[in-house]
């Protein structure tokens, strides 16, 4: 009785795949080798059968895809979004001294007749960019308008307008 050679072709698509192809494969040359091991003389071990058995195995693999997906992975976590294109804006002309309190006299007044009685620099921010000046700058003229009277300090931070007081007069000039 003759034992036809069987003759095995797989295909594997993904890399799970051809790790199962590549056990079955194994699992395969295991059983025949057994096989044959059942035919020879005793004495001869498992090493020296699988040395001496001649066995054609070809293996084709092709990592190109696989290593398409490494670098656009890799791509992918070294690229840096671009950041949005903030737009330029052109700085103010820096005021003098006197047009940035005026207007910052005008800012108080603004306040006022909205009904506010407390201000404090945190109300000038928005308005830094147009008083070409500071936060320090603001405090600092707050400061002065409660030495002038024109304002009187309250809590830490924050300025009340004096009502009345407040709207007869003009701040003085430095």
């Amino acid at each position: 009785m003759n034992f036809d050679p069987p003759r095995y072709t797989w295909t594997a698509t993904t890399a799970r795949q051809a790790s199962v192809v590549l056990q079955a494969a194994a699992d395969l040359l295991d059983a025949h080798i057994g096989t044959l091991r059942l035919s020879v003389p005793d004495g001869e071990s498992r090493a020296e059968t699988e040395r001496r058995t001649p066995v054609r195995l070809e293996v084709s693999l092709d990592l190109s895809t696989a290593a398409e997906c490494i670098n656009a992975a890799r791509t992918a976590l070294t690229e840096t979004p671009p950041l949005p294109a903030w737009p330029v804006e052109e700085p103010e002309p820096k005021l003098g001294k006197h047009q940035a309190r005026g207007l910052m006299w005008d800012l108080i007044h603004q306040f006022a007749e909205e009904g506010r009685r407390m201000i404090g620099p945190k109300d000038f921010t928005v308005y830094l960019p147009r008083l070409t000046r500071s936060r320090p700058w603001v405090v600092a003229e707050l400061q002065r308008l409660v030495v002038d009277g024109v304002i009187e300090a309250g809590r830490s931070g924050e300025y009340l307008l004096n009502g009345d007081l407040f709207a007869d007069r003009q701040p003085e000039a430095p």
